[in-house]
């Protein structure tokens, strides 16, 4: 009966296996440089969801916008303007969706482990995860294909020369297999659910009572006080991602300022053309030495500084479920990654922060008002965004130690609760034992 037992535990895997494979899948597919392919007359340009990764010169990590905001300065150029500005839609609808889709994936393997190692404890949100996962990568990848392809076909009509032909390659091919394979995942799994006859896999956690937390300890103040931080924290780099004002540069008839991705008057013709348009612009001429070193620092710093605040809101969703949990008074997960998860958040900002002035070397004062020599690079000047992001790291380094300060001496708390109502258990069981020796 054990060994049933163990082995119907043990099919959990196969569903654990193929979403962390749908997991693999999206994620590559996601950073893939070969997701599409367009021609344009005789010249034919790789593109990933990001950049371009056959392109040559100045069209070298060029991205989708970037072609289409140099296709949408002449008017001879509609068709081709109409279908970069398609793709360049398709990209980021498909980006937001995808980047969703993978959250709710890892959550759903982080209960599916837990619910691996605990025994039969695992929470009916797997179905909802499984399914979010799985609805929201389908629909990131059928909007990708609407989008393009409705886009050129409406385009077409408006306009009859020949413009650029665009074609699903490696990348897209990835994500549809995910799409099936997810869709399986869910199948699996709830036929792995159904296999316990009656000993159902799916329960709720356990809860503790909370009257007896608020008065023997102080917890939940401190960890309203975590919520409070949190939502500063982040109300903060909110704003900051949207602002405008990161770099500031001062010329001698002039000045440009931009943000994290892009700058507002670099260009004449274009205003908020992204850095990595500028830097392979600058970088196809000897003659703009400087500023291609200038515009790929730049490049760099928004790519490292996304990169590295990407993985704190991964850690800031895990930590949230667990936060909530944790606050209704319920066991949640293991203790550890309950810790790793309040250090990560603050750990992967701190990193996004420094990030981003080492690899823009951005300066802290005054001096981008003076003027390079020859092939030197320009200075620029951290504005606004910066500093604010320098401010988030306030809130989240002492929210991460007040959690973790306020959860140790809850697990603490617990044990001793735990351990006394053992030894009640025990004494009760001893009386009884004496009652029943005198009866007899």
């Amino acid at each position: 009966m054990m060994g049933d037992e163990m082995l119907k535990k043990r099919l959990l895997l196969i569903p654990i296996a193929l979403f962390l494979f749908c997991l693999f899948l999206m994620f590559f597919s996601f950073i893939d440089t070969d997701w599409a392919k367009i021609q344009a007359g005789e010249d034919i340009y790789e593109i990933g969801l990001f950049s371009c990764s056959n392109c040559q010169n100045q069209y070298k990590s060029w991205d989708w916008k970037c072609f289409s905001d140099f296709a949408c300065i002449s008017p001879q150029n509609l068709r081709n303007c109409l279908d970069f500005t398609a793709a360049t839609k398709a990209s980021r609808v498909y980006i937001c969706l995808e980047f969703f889709a993978l959250i709710s994936g890892l959550l759903l393997i982080d209960k599916l482990v837990i619910a691996y190692y605990n025994k039969h404890h695992v929470s009916i949100s797997v179905y909802l995860l499984s399914s979010l996962m799985s609805i929201s990568h389908l629909i990131s990848y059928l909007s990708w294909l609407y989008l393009i392809n409705q886009e050129v076909i409406s385009s077409r009509s408006v306009v009859t020369e020949s413009g650029p032909r665009v074609y699903s390659k490696e990348g897209s091919s990835k994500s549809m297999l995910a799409c099936v394979l997810s869709f399986i995942a869910i199948i699996i799994l709830h036929l792995v659910m159904k296999s316990y006859e009656g000993k159902d896999l799916i329960i709720f956690d356990d809860t503790i009572s909370l009257d007896t937390l608020i008065k023997r300890f102080t917890m939940r103040r401190w960890m309203f006080r975590c919520g409070l931080l949190f939502t500063s924290a982040f109300s903060l780099i909110s704003f900051i991602l949207y602002n405008g004002r990161w770099v500031l540069r001062f010329t001698r008839n002039s000045y440009w300022q931009g943000g994290l991705l892009a700058c507002q008057d670099c260009n004449e013709d274009i205003k908020n053309l992204h850095w990595n348009c500028l830097q392979s612009l600058n970088c196809a001429s000897d003659f703009t030495k400087g500023s291609c070193e200038l515009y790929s620092d730049l490049a760099l710093a928004s790519k490292g500084f996304i990169i590295f605040e990407a993985i704190a809101f991964i850690f800031f969703i895990f930590f949230l479920q667990a936060y909530i949990k944790i606050l209704a008074g319920k066991h949640y997960g293991f203790p550890i990654m309950n810790y790793l998860y309040a250090i990560g958040v603050s750990f992967f900002n701190f990193l996004a922060t420094i990030a981003w002035f080492y690899l823009s070397r951005a300066s802290l004062t005054l001096d981008c008002q003076r003027e390079p020599l020859e092939n030197e690079r320009p200075p620029a000047c951290s504005t606004v965004g910066p500093f604010g992001l320098m401010f988030s790291n306030v809130f989240l380094i002492p929210m991460s130690f007040m959690f973790c300060y306020a959860y140790y001496h809850r697990e603490i708390r617990i044990d001793l609760i735990a351990h006394q109502n053992k030894d009640l258990d025990s004494e009760q069981s001893e009386v009884s034992f004496d009652q029943s020796n005198l009866e007899n």
